[in-house]
């Protein structure tokens, strides 16, 4: 039988991931975001990218649409395929110390 314990692990454990999934699994929230704060607007200026959109609703030129769509794109890439070495770490460690460790440099990261 269950305890009550484990529940509790399981929903701690799912409110800590949601928490520090990130900026790339949220890419579709904050794109726009990004785009509207002005991240690589430069391409709108340099002419390379398509012009800058007659509606001043729109702070986003194609250019820099499709240059932060592929930062996020290589981003998630190089980041599913650290799932790689994350389970060979996890088969050659074992469950315990590979979380613990995977715990510590969260930490670690939280504090950089």
């Amino acid at each position: 039988a269950e305890s009550p314990a484990s529940w509790l692990r399981l929903l701690l454990f799912f409110a800590a991931a949601s928490l520090s999934g990130g900026v790339i699994p949220g890419q579709n929230v904050y794109s726009r975001l990004f785009c509207e704060a002005g991240l690589f607007s430069y391409a709108c200026r340099d002419g390379a990218g398509g012009g800058e959109s007659d509606d001043d609703d729109d702070a986003c030129c194609p250019a820099q649409w499709l240059l932060l769509a592929n930062v996020m794109n290589a981003l998630s890439c190089i980041m599913a395929f650290s799932f790689f070495a994350a389970g060979l770490l996890f088969d050659m460690l074992g469950g315990r110390l590979a979380g613990a460790g995977g715990c510590a440099v969260n930490a670690l990261g939280f504090g950089v």
